[in-house]
């Protein structure tokens, strides 16, 4: 008969087990935050991309016709042309009928320019990266301007109905000034604007 004493006994005491399931537990922590983080610069990249390929477009539009599309100026199916071109049309494209009950395209942008002018715009991304709650707080969203540099601007507006104050923040006019100096051709593309 097999005798049970602490020389032939084996197994793990619960300090080892505890051990154990702390460490796990904080790789695992680690390895959450570091996903979270390349989610965050993915999703960054993305947008810029997609801000560098409109800005592009932007310029060849304007070595063809001498202005940058504006909204007093230019009809609203040459931004689809811009957005065609820069191969974001139908990512950005609303079914009309969805468009009427608030159902949006993934991808949004707000685009911004000066009445009269054609020689300046901006390009902003609607939505910030992150949402935190009801409320997009603490994230930044991403624009471009005819200087082709990224820009970015702390996003701390309630969603929905933004765009003017992102306008405005992205381009410095102040929004008293915005029914004279500045006009939004829409954070999207609904379907009747163009084929």
């Amino acid at each position: 008969m097999q005798r049970w004493d602490k020389q032939t006994t084996k197994g793990f005491t619960i300090v080892e087990l505890l051990i154990v399931i702390v460490v796990i537990a904080i790789l695992a922590a680690i390895t959450i935050v570091s996903y979270n983080g390349i989610q965050t610069r993915a999703k960054v990249s993305v947008v810029q991309s997609d801000l560098r390929n409109i800005a592009n477009q932007m310029e060849i539009f304007k070595v063809e016709n001498g202005i940058y599309p504006t909204v007093s100026q230019i009809p609203k199916n040459d931004l689809a042309t811009v957005l065609k071109k820069a191969n974001l049309y139908t990512s950005t494209r609303a079914v009309q009928a969805d468009w009427n009950n608030g159902i949006y395209p993934a991808k949004r942008f707000v685009f911004c320019s000066p009445n009269g002018d054609g020689q300046t715009y901006a390009v902003v991304a609607e939505a910030p990266l992150i949402n935190i709650g009801s409320q997009n707080v603490g994230t930044v969203t991403y624009y471009i301007d005819q200087t082709g540099v990224i820009k970015s601007f702390p996003y701390t507006i309630m969603a929905g109905g933004e765009g003017v104050s992102m306008c405005v923040t992205a381009t410095g006019v102040p929004e008293e000034n915005w029914n004279v100096l500045w006009g939004i051709w829409s954070n999207s593309v609904p379907s009747s604007w163009a084929p």
